[in-house]
């Protein structure tokens, strides 16, 4: 006898051997136990769900010679075992994939009148149905309105919404679902016991996970671990999938909280060894979502999940270490960065981005007995009290050679100490993480540079005053803050900040209050223009505006009509004045128009 793979050797005989599909199968018994049974059946669901095997089912049921009472077929009688074998000349199945054109429906219609063999029905079992072409569709809408007495149309599609509107109103639509994970494990478990191998529930429930709700993929599966010989462990199962397994995430995600150096290096041995992005970050996703439903809800929420028993215990003992908030930001990076992944995004990429992603993690510390904890203090509390400005401006006068040769890690360090001293004084109240972060993402995407700039700060906040600290080497984003412009729009959005009052801006022992009037060097009329002008050029710049308004070049309200224009063409692109340059006109020096 040819070898038959798992799931051929192992397809379903009965009804009641199909796995998942309940709500389907006591339809079609009930009709078939009623004799009232349709002529024509579409049924709808994802791949290795048991459309097909049901189709066959179906016509084993109505055609067999001695049905159950309860609309089982015998599986002994001559049609049967017929059907069984795949020799039924009753049964016919066609691709409709490949035979997806008008002229193969017309031959269709042509055999459709003929009456059966030997059993009570033909029965056609289209494939795939919804690769038809519209041409065959439409020539098959008559015959499947109204077949012969003893023809059956089953209709099996992974995409019913592509089949017409026209051909889906003619039948009877039952739809299939992906198959629980929690349904196959027994299945797969019961098939390796028949095939004589040992197993190990871990690697039954990652396979089951890795078919992602199709029977038929999970076999296939089994069968290539059963291939490498031995029993069926997490370990094979991992050399199988090239990693990736339940139980290396769950060591990775301990490692990720307790011993990054550690996790870093399992990461790269794995993406070596062939993991690729889009898998892990998968399975990061599984894990975070796993971790997240029990931080919310509470540990009694494990058992709802589709995982093994030593997995759900993991996951309940992991999740005290990690803030419910942290967990969801995390399902929402993974997220973002799957399609990514897909589309070939290198693996030392992702690793990088996992990396910096998961130094937000407080490394050791639990989380469980306070739901209400924030995901990171951004700024340490300090016990000592604040010092006075004259003290610490004495410590900051330093040599240049000292400063040079202070370790660039202790950068923020030294920054947060001088704050100490200045209007915000120590830290001593927790600024939300998520309040910071909605507070930093209001800038996006209508400011992006604000927003990039936001990114590199870190928030102080004491006696309602939030003071906004840049690193040195980040004075740029600090200039760039609080140019005129940018400052009132921070100042503008201190509402987002509950008990915030006013916002500062802070590089080294530099402090700037977004609510000033003015900064020095820029106008606030004009932000980005110089605030004033030297005496002689002024005096320069009213004779010639006296004289453009003589020659008729200036508006009604006195201002010039190039600053009008100019004014237009601002509203019409909703823009803002960086830099007014004056220069004088090739006819000389009075000879244009006066730009200010």
């Amino acid at each position: 006898m040819p070898y038959l793979t798992l799931y051929r050797k192992y397809r379903p005989q009965y009804f009641s051997q199909v796995v998942g599909q309940d709500e389907a199968v006591e339809v079609l018994k009930r009709e078939v136990a009623s004799g009232k049974t349709g002529h024509a059946y579409l049924f709808s669901g994802p791949r290795g769900c048991g459309k097909t095997t049901v189709a066959r089912l179906l016509a084993k049921a109505v055609d067999c010679e001695n049905p159950g009472k309860e609309g089982e077929p015998c599986g002994s009688c001559e049609n049967c075992r017929s059907i069984t074998s795949g020799n039924s000349l009753d049964v016919i199945e066609i691709d409709g994939a490949s035979n997806r054109g008008i002229d193969e429906v017309r031959e269709l219609k042509e055999h459709v009148s003929l009456s059966p063999f030997s059993a009570r029905y033909k029965i056609y079992i289209i494939d795939e149905v919804h690769m038809l072409t519209d041409a065959a569709f439409n020539a098959l809408l008559k015959t499947l309105e109204e077949p012969p007495a003893s023809v059956i149309f089953i209709f099996a599609t992974t995409e019913p919404s592509k089949v017409p509107a026209t051909i889906r109103s003619r039948c009877q639509h039952i739809p299939f679902h992906r198959i629980d994970a929690s349904l196959m494990v027994p299945c797969i478990k019961d098939i390796a016991g028949r095939e004589g191998s040992n197993v190990e529930e871990r690697a039954l429930w990652d396979i089951a996970r890795e078919a992602d709700g199709s029977l038929r993929d999970a076999l296939s599966l089994l069968e290539q671990v059963l291939s490498l010989g031995g029993e069926v462990s997490s370990e094979r199962v991992r050399a199988l999938f090239g990693g990736g397994s339940r139980k290396e995430l769950e060591r990775l995600t301990s490692a990720l909280r307790s011993d990054r150096k550690k996790a870093f290096l399992e990461l790269e041995d794995s993406f070596r060894k062939g993991l690729s992005g889009g898998r892990l970050l998968e399975g990061f996703f599984s894990v975070f979502r796993d971790l997240w439903i029990i931080r919310k809800w509470g540990p009694e929420m494990a058992s709802h999940l589709p995982l093994a028993e030593e997995e759900r215990n993991f996951a309940i003992s992991e999740s005290a270490f990690w803030p419910e908030d942290l967990l969801w930001e995390g399902m929402e990076f993974f997220a973002s960065l799957m399609p990514k992944a897909r589309w070939g995004m290198r693996s030392d990429v992702v690793l990088g981005l996992l990396m910096a992603f998961f130094e937000r993690v407080p490394v050791g510390e639990s989380a469980a007995g306070d739901a209400e904890k924030e995901v990171a203090e951004v700024a340490p509390e300090r016990e000592e009290p604040s010092r006075d400005i004259e003290k610490v401006e004495e410590e900051l006068v330093t040599p240049e050679a000292e400063k040079e040769q202070k370790p660039e890690s202790q950068a923020v360090e030294e920054t947060l100490e001088k704050m100490e001293s200045l209007s915000v004084g120590a830290a001593n109240e927790k600024l939300s993480h998520e309040a910071w972060k909605h507070f930093i993402e209001s800038f996006f995407p209508d400011d992006v540079s604000l927003y990039c700039a936001l990114l590199s700060s870190v928030p102080m906040i004491n006696n309602e005053k939030l003071c906004i600290v840049f690193d040195e080497k980040d004075r740029v984003c600090f200039e760039l803050c609080k140019i005129a412009r940018n400052a009132a729009k921070i100042a503008a959005r201190k509402e987002k900040l509950e008990g915030v009052s006013k916002i500062l801006l802070c590089c080294g022992d530099e402090e700037t209050d977004t609510e000033a009037s003015s900064i020095p060097g820029m106008s606030s009329d004009s932000p980005g223009a110089p605030s004033e002008r030297p005496k002689e050029e002024s005096e320069k710049v009213e004779i010639r505006r006296q004289e453009a308004k003589k020659n008729g070049k200036t508006t009604e309200d006195g201002s010039s009509s190039k600053v009008e224009d100019l004014k237009g063409v601002m509203s019409l692109f909703d823009a803002e004045l960086l830099l007014l340059r004056e220069e004088a006109s090739e006819n000389g020096e009075n000879g244009g128009d006066i730009i200010e």
